[in-house]
């Protein structure tokens, strides 16, 4: 089982909260960098996580997604 499965099966009411909560006060540079280097199948975009998808995207969409400058700033080297 991968770190990813065990993370997925570990949610509750509780940790959604506690997602959700981190979702909101994420910056611009933190959401491009989720979306850009997150495993495939990470909670902020599985479909078995509404919720949480659907908080990030419009958290995204406020910042303006992935700008020219966000996506220069962050770069395509996840290491």
């Amino acid at each position: 089982m991968t770190d990813l499965d065990q993370l997925l099966q570990s949610f509750d009411d509780e940790r959604t909260q506690q997602h959700l909560d981190y979702i909101n006060q994420m910056s611009h540079l933190d959401m491009a960098y989720m979306h850009r280097f997150s495993p495939a199948g990470h909670p902020f975009f599985n479909p078995d996580f509404p919720e949480l998808v659907k908080a990030f995207e419009t958290r995204w969409a406020l910042f303006g997604k992935m700008t020219p400058e966000i996506s220069k700033r962050i770069g395509w080297d996840n290491g």
